[in-house]
């Protein structure tokens, strides 16, 4: 099980982890000539690493069951005042950093922010921010739905800064009473920490603030997204079907697909690490699942994300068959006409109904013996008329049923006899799509 830890301990602990850092890390603004803090001894350095790293320890562990999840940078190195580094295999860098470090206060956010998955914020990734100028960041390829961690943003709880992103954006988190949207691409921040959404596939973009900045951060991450699909399988219970699990699914370049087995019910399932799904379709009129994850590359494997690919193979429609016993009889001779109804769903066809109108010169024999094996059915077939009904049958899932009756020809010839397409009727899985014919020879009377 695990378990919420809160205290006012830990909720000290950032705010004064944050002032210490400012307090030994902040040089003088160069261009203002404002010393935003003098340096304090080492033994006050020291105090404040030890704190940073305290606040920095989770506070809250929760249960990954949100549909999106964030795969955060790691690898950030500065030269100059250039940050490198990779975010999901994809690899970025952004001009007018002044320094590296920890992350501050990440503890305010939720474990799910918008219905995304926002994990744990690797240490050491944060790219620190003081004056006012704008950046640019770049990724080596483009990469889709970005997502900017932005931390301690405001020089007091008094003074606001405003940080605007070259683009649109959508808040995933604002920090309550500290943070807010202005229009589409700026957050104002009073001491506080956002979660900002970029959406759409991003090569580039700009970060610019407004106000000098005693201490403030960002760092970047990239959406792991795993979208359920549907698909309707072309024919029954065929192996070796396939279904690219890929092609809706957003995820950063060489993450892996696998198959969950948990709760995964089409036959012989199994996924491949570039997201190719193979199964057996199922029945006609029924449905099976393929569970599947895709994980974010290494270092990142253990984030990932979960989806469901449904498959279901429609109903078919019924047949009807029919055949004369004996075949050829003479006039006044009694033959058994049979007439099958079969059904290739895996659930029962319900309401099946249908009516035989004779040729001219073929009539229900005086003891016609109009029967059924079709459950539930009704069988109408009076002596001397010239037609058989069925109504209010059940056809057994992938199965079949009959109706027989016994006729007389009262001429001689052939006698065609045809249920025409769609006489066959059912409620629930359509009406018979071929016509379904029988002959009986009648051999005229020996004189």
């Amino acid at each position: 099980m695990k378990h919420l830890f809160m205290n006012p301990l830990s909720q000290a602990l950032p705010r004064l982890a944050h002032w210490l850092q400012a307090s030994v890390s902040v040089k003088p603004n160069a261009k203002t000539q404002v010393c935003a803090k003098r340096a304090l001894p080492t033994a006050w350095a020291a105090l404040a690493l030890l704190v940073a790293g305290m606040s920095a320890m989770p506070l809250v562990a929760q249960a990954q069951t949100t549909d999106k999840a964030i795969v955060w940078s790691n690898n950030v190195s500065i030269s100059g005042s250039t940050v490198s580094g990779t975010v999901g295999g994809t690899t970025y860098t952004m001009s007018g950093a002044e320094a590296i470090g920890n992350l501050f206060d990440t503890s305010v956010f939720p474990a799910t922010a918008s219905g995304v998955r926002v994990g744990t914020l690797p240490t050491g990734i944060g790219i620190r921010m003081f004056n006012p100028t704008t950046r640019t960041f770049t990724f080596a390829s483009p990469v889709v739905n970005p997502v900017l961690y932005l931390g301690s943003i405001g020089v007091t709880a008094q003074t606001t800064v405003a940080i605007t992103v070259g683009v649109n954006i959508q808040a995933l988190f604002l920090q309550s009473g500290t943070t807010t949207l202005s229009g589409t691409q700026t957050v104002i921040g009073t001491e506080g920490n956002a979660l900002i959404l970029i959406p759409g596939v991003i090569s580039s973009f700009t970060v610019s603030t407004n106000t000098f900045e005693s201490f403030s951060d960002m760092a970047v991450g990239r959406i792991i997204d795993a979208t359920s699909d549907s698909l309707t399988a072309t024919s029954a219970n065929t192996s070796g079907a396939t279904f690219n699990l890929a092609i809706n699914d957003t995820f950063p370049l060489a993450s892996t697909f696998s198959l969950v087995t948990t709760g995964t019910t089409c036959a012989s399932s199994s996924v491949s690490s570039a997201g190719v799904a193979t199964f057996t379709s199922p029945l006609n009129g029924q449905s099976c699942v393929v569970n599947y994850q895709v994980c974010a590359p290494t270092p990142n494997t253990s984030v990932c994300d979960t989806a469901t690919l449904t498959v279901t193979t429609p109903t078919a429609t019924p047949t009807l068959t029919k055949a004369f016993s004996p075949t050829s009889v003479a006039v006044g001779a009694a033959s058994t006409l049979t007439i099958t109804l079969s059904n290739p769903n895996a659930i029962a066809a319900s309401g099946a109904a249908f009516t035989d109108t004779y040729p001219a010169g073929l009539i229900n024999a005086a003891t016609p013996a109009g029967a059924t094996t079709c459950s539930g059915g009704t069988v109408t077939a009076a002596a001397g008329t010239g037609s058989i009904a069925l109504s209010g049958a059940t056809i057994p899932a992938s199965g079949s049923c009959t109706v027989t009756v016994s006729v007389t020809p009262t001429t001689p010839g052939d006698k065609v006899n045809s249920i025409a397409i769609g006489g066959l009727t059912t409620t629930n899985v359509g009406n018979s799509a071929v016509a379904a014919n029988a002959t009986l020879t009648v051999n005229p009377p020996t004189i």
